[in-house]
């Protein structure tokens, strides 16, 4: 749907087909590309990734390009950054993989990055430019958590809890005013120094 310069909406459209969609995958975009990563193919764990140009008309889409793919079956969820894509969705793993974009938006390989604070069965993942914002996190036990975790984006920077939420929410009830409380969580952390954030300390849980 177009955005109008009132901020309003015009009626959503359907463009294109989604290429062979598989339940749960990581998707995140790109300088024009929408990347996809992992997911479910008949409950079994894939390691497939590609990417999907969307045409510059922005009514249609490519033909699905091959990329290296994940070192383990993951599902999502996923998000890019100016130079790197990470997988970070949890299927009791807490490893968080990393792949750095080249000039043409390929990459070479996966590798590991800071782990995930605990374990979960899912949560909401954001970025901006210089961090990444984990919530809504759904412990293996079925408790949603209240805690906001960050990493601040400087390769090695271990996550640290973030004042909370008043109330646990589940990641598929996430509304717009949630999405504007969080801009202005963000605007807030804008004073946040990355060089006393970053050090490679390790966590305890």
């Amino acid at each position: 749907a177009k955005i109008k310069a009132d901020g309003t909406l015009e009626p959503f459209q359907k463009f294109a087909e989604w290429p062979g969609g598989k339940a749960q995958e990581g998707l995140a975009y790109h300088r024009g590309y929408f990347y996809r990563a992992g997911g479910l193919d008949g409950g079994k764990l894939v390691t497939t990734v590609s990417r999907v140009l969307l045409q510059p008309s922005g009514k249609t889409l490519g033909t699905p390009e091959p990329l290296p793919d994940l070192p383990e079956g993951r599902t999502g969820p996923m998000v890019s950054t100016a130079n790197h894509l990470y997988m970070l969705g949890p299927n009791g793993s807490r490893k968080v993989l990393m792949a750095q974009f080249l000039s043409n938006g390929k990459f070479d390989g996966w590798c590991t990055n800071t782990p995930l604070p605990k374990d979960a069965k899912s949560f909401t993942a954001l970025t901006d430019a210089r961090r990444i914002l984990l919530l809504g996190v759904q412990k293996n036990n079925d408790q949603l958590e209240k805690n906001i975790y960050l990493s601040p984006l400087s390769l090695l920077s271990p996550y640290s809890p973030h004042p909370p939420f008043p109330s646990p929410f589940a990641p598929d009830k996430v509304e717009m005013t949630l999405l504007f409380s969080l801009s202005l969580f963000l605007s807030s952390l804008s004073s946040l120094s990355l060089s006393s954030l970053s050090l490679p300390l390790s966590l305890s849980l």
